[in-house]
């Protein structure tokens, strides 16, 4: 998104444990384990494609319970 230059590792790092925990449900997704900004900095630097995010997500969807 164009804000994506507005937002510091930590902000995003943050606003996916909320999402997660809030929105998601997902286990392990809590304030005792927060995804460390440095995964965001990973992500980042893969640059995926919208394509790519796409297959990732159905890929994690068909591995859920």
């Amino acid at each position: 998104p164009s804000f994506r230059g507005d937002l510091t590792d930590a902000d995003i790092a943050a606003v996916v444990d909320f999402v997660l925990r809030h929105f998601n449900a997902v286990a392990g997704a809590d304030q005792t384990h927060p995804i460390p900004p440095t995964a965001v900095t990973a992500a980042r630097a893969a640059a995926p494609t919208p394509t790519d995010t796409r297959k990732l997500r159905e890929k994690l969807k068909a591995s859920s319970p």
